[in-house]
């Protein structure tokens, strides 16, 4: 018998951007395939430079990204209804970051295969994905143009 919270439900996939605006049953089939993984408090998911098959769908908890090492200072959170791991999955190569718990999570791993599968089966999976990515991108922008203003005004004042 599988235990309940190793499961996804209609009422789980309400809170996971990557499926808004999608049917349940368009997707429910995939997400049976899919490993759903307890994650303890100050766990590491993913380490920077590592080969990553999974995007992760936060299921409960919540996650921060971390750049230098698992100790540095979080750049981000990822919370109940986000994801991670996408860019390795799509592009093959190796993660970017590190990403830690920050409690105890719960989260579902789907594989490279179950994610075109998705796709194919519902055009908005790809869309919420890319809306996603490119509000990351966006937000990275904004840290970038900060970083950028803050050197010039340093090297001013030097």
């Amino acid at each position: 018998m599988t235990h309940p919270d190793l499961q996804v439900s209609h009422g789980d996939l309400l809170h996971l951007s990557l499926f808004k605006s999608t049917n349940f049953d368009d997707v429910a089939e995939v997400l049976e395939q899919c490993s759903v993984l307890r994650v303890a408090a100050e766990r590491i998911v993913i380490a920077a430079g590592q080969p990553n098959q999974r995007l992760y769908l936060v299921l409960d908890g919540e996650l921060s990204v971390r750049l230098e090492s698992p100790e540095s200072p979080p750049v981000a959170r990822i919370v109940k209804g986000e994801m991670f791991g996408e860019l390795s999955v799509l592009d093959g190569g190796n993660t970017s970051a590190f990403v830690v718990a920050e409690s105890d999570c719960r989260i579902v791993g789907l594989d490279g295969d179950n994610l075109w599968e998705l796709f194919r089966r519902t055009p908005y999976v790809a869309h919420n994905l890319l809306t996603t990515m490119a509000m990351r991108i966006r937000n990275a922008n904004l840290v970038m143009e900060d970083l950028q203003r803050q050197l010039a005004e340093a090297q001013q004042q030097s």
